[in-house]
């Protein structure tokens, strides 16, 4: 019997440790661009339309450190080193119940020179510039 609750004991332990590493996981699909990035400025640009950054900074230049992961829509657009204009769908500031409380998986929010990892994806291509949009990002140490 106390064998069985040692064992038991340690399957909880197991799993726990488990669910927080996915809790944490981008889970990107095999198709989506995954890079680790740092935020090096916020840019003094608004949303136009009905949206919570028409009144915050939503829009940053970051430098692309590394991909994770190259999906097929970004795959040669941009290269580790470049400094890229991106829309942060949900903002820079963390989440929470003025800021985008709906999500499911709340954003930390991101300061300059925070490091971080997300998936990106291109939002206008012209010839003058790229945009990548931000949906998802998780904050590295």
């Amino acid at each position: 019997m106390r064998i069985l609750g040692i064992f038991l004991s340690l399957i909880v332990i197991v799993s726990c440790k488990s669910s927080e590493k996915t809790d944490q996981s981008l889970n990107a699909s095999t198709t989506e661009t995954v890079i680790e990035g740092v935020l090096i400025s916020e840019l003094d640009e608004k949303y136009a339309g009905e949206h919570p950054c028409r009144d915050q900074n939503c829009y940053a230049k970051v430098r692309v450190d590394k991909f994770v992961q190259r999906g097929s829509g970004l795959a040669s657009a941009f290269e580790a080193g470049d400094e890229i204009k991106v829309f942060f769908a949900f903002g820079l500031k963390p989440s929470g119940p003025t800021n985008f409380g709906e999500l499911a998986s709340p954003l930390p929010g991101l300061s300059i020179n925070d490091a971080f990892e997300a998936s990106i994806e291109i939002a206008q291509a012209s010839s003058e510039e790229k945009r990548y949009t931000i949906h998802r990002y998780k904050k590295l140490k």
